[in-house]
């Protein structure tokens, strides 16, 4: 599985933040939800593509995720659904060339706490996190967020790196 340095970034960007902020007393019954408006994410979208293209944008970021998070007893991180819903729209305007894409489905992370991991599952059409649509999942260092080794499942089509098909588009 290859991507751009910015394959994940949406995604860890309010991941991070959140979970900085969210963990509550202890109480596993329900989870903690958020919803977070993917605009908010379109300048630093809009900046990794510029930089990869060369060419100033008009970049366009709508949609939303919903993320769910189950706390465990002492309070850490359980598990976590984060529901993406996200179209982008990437114009240039000396050119008029329009590129377009969604990302939409779940990303299922399962913390595991005794041996420092997080099993990261991103499903469905997921352009800027997995560069497939289907299915993959990583197993991912807890402490740095970075995936340890190959993935440990892989299906579906890959969609390529997603800055790329931006900049062969537009640029």
């Amino acid at each position: 599985m290859e991507g751009s340095d910015a394959s994940l970034v949406h995604r860890r960007a309010g991941r991070v933040a959140l979970l900085a902020v969210a963990a509550p007393a202890a109480s596993a019954a329900k989870p903690e939800r958020f919803v977070v408006d993917q605009a908010e994410f379109t300048d630093i979208i809009d900046e990794i593509v510029e930089d990869a293209c060369g060419v100033e944008l008009e970049t366009t970021m709508t949609g939303h995720v919903i993320i769910s998070i189950w706390f465990d007893a002492q309070g850490n991180p359980d598990r976590e659904i984060d529901r993406y819903s996200t179209r982008f729209t990437f114009r240039n305007p000396a050119t008029g060339a329009v590129y377009r894409f969604a990302d939409a489905g779940p990303d299922i992370l399962q913390f595991n706490w005794d041996d420092g991991t997080i099993v990261y599952s991103l499903i469905g059409r997921s352009a800027t996190g997995s560069g497939y649509a289907g299915r993959v999942v990583l197993l991912v260092d807890l402490e740095t967020g970075e995936p340890i080794g190959d993935p440990l499942h892989v299906s579906g089509h890959e969609l390529g790196d997603w800055v790329e098909n931006v900049c062969d588009a537009v640029a």
